[in-house]
């Protein structure tokens, strides 16, 4: 059996609701969630929830690189040169 953590008062896109994970996965997101769970953590509405970011990685050249040709056009350096 996979243990389950409850959050509970987490801010989600300024709504204020529970959030039960089970083992690695997020089994449901509601308010007023009383489902049992392992570990209870109450956030007092201050917490919040943030959506990940997958696809950080790909503009990491681009930060190393922004001063390289800054008399070019965007897309020019983009397709070009990056």
């Amino acid at each position: 059996m996979n243990s389950t953590l409850l959050l509970k008062n987490i801010q989600l896109e300024g709504e204020c609701c529970d959030i039960l994970i089970e083992g690695n996965r997020i089994r449901q997101i509601a308010a007023g969630i009383s489902h049992p769970a392992d570990r209870v953590l109450d956030g007092g509405g201050r917490l919040a929830a943030v959506p990940p970011f997958f696809n950080v990685h790909t503009h990491a050249a681009m930060t190393l690189l922004r001063g390289y040709a800054d008399d070019m056009e965007l897309f020019t350096w983009l397709n070009d040169y990056i």
